[in-house]
């Protein structure tokens, strides 16, 4: 059987609405399962930082202050919003 062209056209564009309709099919189904598995949320490593569970033990200022110092002085920073260098300045 010979078709003209204006049957193959309509042939590829039935074709094509199908192969659509399907994309749309499984565009909208991977749309539905990201939805329902929600936000993927990294491990942490630890809820608290240590230093903050030590601040009842030590206190707020003495020894707690050392220990930042000694652990991570990023954390000193954060926590005082002061550089180390002038919170000794401070100090004195």
């Amino acid at each position: 059987m010979v078709m003209n062209r204006d049957q193959r056209v309509t042939r590829l564009r039935e074709r094509h609405a199908i192969a659509r309709h399907r994309l749309n099919i499984v565009v909208a189904a991977m749309v539905i399962i990201e939805d329902f598995e929600g936000p993927q949320r990294r491990k942490r490593r630890f809820r608290v930082k240590p230093w903050i569970q030590r601040q009842f033990l030590y206190g707020q200022y003495e020894t707690l202050l050392h220990e930042f110092l000694l652990e991570n002085p990023a954390d000193f920073e954060a926590y005082l919003r002061l550089k180390q260098e002038l919170f000794q300045e401070l100090c004195t």
